[in-house]
């Protein structure tokens, strides 16, 4: 499960840093990204992630 944290934090932050999509883009999928996790243990702890990501990268992203 740590390893799947990593890789989703990994793959946040690559969509954050890719120049060829907007702002616009990289919210939406981002959102997505969070609303598709799992109602399970791993699928809170991914939403966490998520959420500290937004808070820290994108504060100005209002979560759903």
């Amino acid at each position: 499960t740590l390893l799947a944290l990593r890789k989703l934090r990994t793959r946040l932050y690559r969509l954050f840093a890719d120049s060829t999509l907007s702002d616009e883009e990289k919210e939406a999928r981002v959102i997505a990204m969070l609303r598709d996790t799992a109602d399970d243990d791993l699928g809170a702890a991914a939403r966490k992630t998520i959420a500290q990501f937004i808070a820290t990268e994108m504060p100005s992203t209002v979560l759903p």
